[in-house]
Formats: C-alpha cells, structure tokens, sequence
C-alpha cells in the first residue's frame, strides 16, 4: 500500500480537554487543509464525545495498555500513563499512514504544517522553554553520570533541549514485527 496520506496524532484525558479543545480550534482555523486526526481520547464523558464527533476527518483510536509490556508505570510530570501512547506511532500499527505529526493538546497552530509534512527525516521542535531542566538536575551527579554513559552532554544551553510535545516521524521509521 502506498503511504501517502499523512496524519496528527494527539492525545488527552478528560483534565486536558479544555487545552485539546483549544489546539483543534486552531488547527481549524490556521491550517484548513490539515491531515487526518488520530485521537486518542481515554474519558468517557459525553460532551466530549460530541466535541469530538464535530470534528471533520477525525480517526478515534483506542488507547493501548502499554505498562504491563513496556514496563511504564510512571505517570511523570502531567500525572497520566497516556503520554506513553505517543510511542506507538513507531509500530507498523499506523502503517497505512506516510508521516504522522505528534502535538501535546496543548500545542496551538499558527499557521499550515505543510512543509513539516515534505520533511524526509525526523523533526522535533526545539525547546524555547528552560524549565523542562531545572537547575536541580544541573547539580544530580547521578544524572550526567547516566548520560555520560549513553555519550550525551547535558544540555547546557536552550538551543540544546528537545520538545517531545511536537515531533514528526516518517513511515521509515516505524518498526516492523520483527523488530
């Protein structure tokens, strides 16, 4: 099958619908033309559910377990196992789709994606935020040991950290079966 059709893929619970809410808005109005929604959406509340039906060219994806097989039972900062679900979008479980664009529900679009979606490598936008590494972990030794390790620096400046928050994988990149 050709991959050609691309996607966003974003998730939320009900504690974050009013920010989903607010990033789908902007999607409707900045970026007309966008690709299909994958959401993945874990309430069961109803007023969502007709948000969601409202939504042209939107795919309701079912939220996958993936504590009990990968070992992630830490819900982190933002209290919730799924943010975890962002990691299936390197399985052959979206196959059908070419590059697949991944937003926190809190990410607002200014303006059309297109030549995010021309891209033929991986592309994660850089953090402008400095807070994602607080000064606490400047000073954990355990940390830049464990980094050391892996052959990475810490990241001492903010051109040099990562928003996980938005980022765009290519159908090359996904895992097959027997990977």
């Amino acid at each position: 099958m050709k991959k050609n059709k691309n996607a966003i893929f974003i998730t939320f619970d009900d504690t974050y619908f009013s920010f989903f809410k607010a990033c789908i808005n902007s999607i409707k109005k900045n970026y007309p033309n966008y690709p299909e929604l994958l959401v993945c959406y874990t309430g069961k509340r109803q007023y969502v559910f007709d948000f969601l039906s409202s939504i042209s060219r939107l795919r309701l994806i079912r939220t996958v377990s993936l504590s009990d097989k990968y070992s992630l039972n830490e819900p982190g900062e933002v209290k919730s196992l799924l943010i975890y679900q962002r990691y299936r979008l390197w399985s052959t479980e979206f196959s059908e789709y070419g590059n697949i664009l991944h937003l926190d529900a809190d990410t607002l679009i200014l303006k059309p994606l297109n030549h995010l979606f021309d891209l033929k490598t991986f592309f994660i936008l850089k953090n402008n935020n400095g807070k994602i590494f607080w000064e606490e972990f400047r000073r954990n030794k355990s940390l830049k040991k464990i980094l050391k390790e892996d052959g990475l620096d810490y990241p001492e400046k903010l051109e040099d950290l990562l928003n996980a928050g938005v980022f765009m994988i290519t159908s090359k990149m996904r895992r097959t079966k027997r990977q």
